[in-house]
């Protein structure tokens, strides 16, 4: 095992650890699942940080502390994909007890997948998807001062997951350039996807 800890800590959650340590060991299991189902930094409101304040004998600035923390042991056990022995292990080198560390990582143990999925989700969706791709082919007639050639282009209408459309013309040229390019990039996703 690498000598790394799960996270560095700032000075506000080296404060937090021996709160989070002689937090409520019936308490906790509840508050680490509500933690992991909405990993959202405002899971709880004032009145429920305030009763956590009262559980934990915590101020309303611990209380903050003490829930990012917890957040960021969850989201660095999450990007990292620790077991939950390997979790408790890595909580009790943070100086975290024992006692506390084990029920931490039995929560992990039942929440890791999907909470490891959210992450995912999030982290890998952040751009937008193409949604819709219509094309048509428009032709120019020739004229008299056209020399008589006709410039046929292709006229593409793309519609975004976040609203956004856009429209482009691409003549043959442009267009034949486009597709080497799109055939470059699907061969490395064939070699990526192929690699074991």
């Amino acid at each position: 095992m690498s000598s790394a800890t799960l996270v560095t800590l700032d000075a506000r959650s080296a404060e937090a650890l021996p709160l989070l340590s002689a937090f409520s060991l019936e308490k906790l299991p509840l508050l680490a699942q509500r933690l992991l189902r909405a990993p959202a930094a405002t899971a709880f409101t004032k009145d429920e940080e305030h009763q956590l304040a009262e559980i934990g004998g915590m101020t309303r600035d611990q209380v903050g502390a003490f829930l990012a923390l917890l957040q960021s042991l969850f989201q660095a056990a999450g990007r990292r994909r620790l077991a939950p022995p390997a979790f408790a292990q890595e909580l009790q080198r943070l100086s975290i007890a024992a006692a506390t560390s084990d029920v931490l990582a039995t929560v992990w143990s039942h929440e890791q997948a999907a909470y490891e999925a959210t992450l995912i989700e999030t982290s890998s969706h952040l751009a937008p998807t193409l949604l819709e791709a219509q094309w048509r082919l428009h032709v120019t007639m020739a004229d008299s001062t056209s020399k008589g050639i006709a410039t046929p282009s292709a006229l593409f209408h793309m519609q975004q997951s976040n609203g956004v459309a856009w429209d482009m013309e691409m003549d043959h040229t442009e267009l034949h350039a486009f597709l080497v390019q799109l055939d470059a990039i699907q061969a490395q996703l064939d070699a990526l996807a192929a690699a074991p």
